[in-house]
């Protein structure tokens, strides 16, 4: 709660030095897993509460975003991918922009050592199409973080299907119960 604290506090200063220092002092406290899942990505709820009852600008809202995105950009780099092991392909629909927890789980697929492509946010479904061809991937991985990016990821998965009926799907994020395909597997929602 303390760290969450600060976070808001410096993203309300927009002050990136105490948003890298609260970030960081989290990061080696335990495993990327561990914080992500027991911190992180409820501590970026909080901040967007914040944003939403004005307690800090869409400014220091985007001034932590970016510094979580550049972690874990960081992190992703550092992973080990296995070529040739699973491949799977993980990114957001169409339209669809909040791309910290899906790009934290790409991150934790490749610290398991699957060869991971992450496609990034906003992806249209013709995409997905041309990414599963060019990858040859067995799995793809989407989120659903609002009820509004529902329709765009049934899109993503009918999309799939129709190159591939035999690709597996995994949604995750906070609506993923909104997809109701009996063929799309649910992952919950932790990292983990």
């Amino acid at each position: 709660r303390e760290a969450t604290t600060r976070l808001i506090t410096a993203a309300a200063a927009m002050d990136p030095a105490a948003v890298g220092r609260v970030l960081d002092e989290r990061f080696a406290t335990a495993s990327f897993e561990s914080v992500v899942d027991d911190w992180l990505l409820c501590a970026l709820d909080e901040v967007g509460l914040a944003w939403a009852d004005g307690r800090i600008t869409v400014a220091g809202e985007h001034l932590v975003a970016h510094a979580v995105l550049r972690r874990l950009a960081a992190a992703f780099d550092a992973a080990a991918s296995r070529p040739g092991g699973p491949r799977v392909l993980v990114g957001l629909p169409s339209a669809v922009h909040h791309e910290l927890g899906i790009f934290a789980f790409a991150v934790a697929l490749r610290r398991l050592g699957v060869d991971v492509v992450y496609l990034g946010p906003d992806l249209p479904a013709d995409a997905w199409r041309s990414a599963l061809d060019a990858h040859d991937a067995r799995c793809a991985v989407l989120a659903v973080p609002r009820k509004q990016d529902a329709k765009a990821a049934r899109e993503v998965v009918a999309a799939l299907r129709s190159a591939d009926p035999a690709v597996t799907v995994l949604v995750g994020g906070g609506r993923q119960e909104d997809l109701t395909d009996p063929d799309v597997v649910h992952l919950g929602h932790d990292v983990v």
